[in-house]
């Protein structure tokens, strides 16, 4: 009976170009760069006459975005996706995923960093079940088309978001942190586990 083969121990240099690390550092400048910019004032939806909205809440977007091309990196290998030192390395890029993403949050302080941390965690972990589900040349979608849908449509007149905008919620919002630990907890599962993509197995049956 063979045993599969050991998965290589680069060095920690190795491993963050393997996994694009320099994109994601990229993304979050650019996000830490945006907390500062962007307006505390509401905006005007397009479309909707007399809706207004805010943008900051959107920010972690930038990150989460960027995260699926990232991951994609655990899967370019499945046979060395199947070992179980690969499911430790997915598990320990993650966490490092998690704590950078969360970094660019700081600069939101003038705004409300509950939300900013609840969005970023709801949003990557968006991405992480995306990059397991959808093939790498789609998985960037969900993550970047929920706060867009959001910001469209999220918000009634006055600016009172709708039950299902949870990204617009205020941090004292039971259902969007229930929904931020379901979508983080979910995507880590998702991303951590299974020794074969989602989307590879849908289409091996077909």
């Amino acid at each position: 009976m063979t045993s599969r083969p050991a998965l290589p121990s680069p060095g920690w240099l190795l491993l963050w170009r393997a996994w694009k690390g320099n994109r994601l550092w990229r993304a979050c400048l650019l996000a830490t760069i945006a907390w500062l910019l962007v307006p505390e004032r509401p905006i005007a939806v397009p479309g909707r006459q007399g809706v207004q909205s805010v943008l900051w809440p959107l920010v972690p977007t930038l990150t989460a975005m960027v995260l699926p091309s990232c991951l994609a990196h655990a899967y370019r290998d499945l046979e060395l996706a199947a070992a179980k030192s690969h499911a430790r390395q997915r598990g320990l890029f993650a966490v490092f995923a998690l704590a950078l993403t969360a970094i660019p949050c700081v600069s939101g302080l003038r705004f409300d960093l509950g939300v900013a941390l609840r969005n970023a965690a709801l949003l990557s972990g968006l991405a992480f079940a995306s990059t397991v589900i959808f093939p790498p040349r789609v998985a960037w979608m969900p993550p970047s088309f929920l706060p867009i849908i959001t910001w469209l449509l999220g918000l009634k007149l006055g600016g009172v978001p709708r039950p299902w905008a949870v990204l617009m919620q205020s941090g004292s919002s039971l259902p969007a942190l229930l929904a931020a630990g379901t979508s983080l907890g979910a995507g880590l599962v998702l991303f951590v586990v299974p020794r074969v993509p989602l989307w590879r197995w849908s289409r091996d049956e077909s």
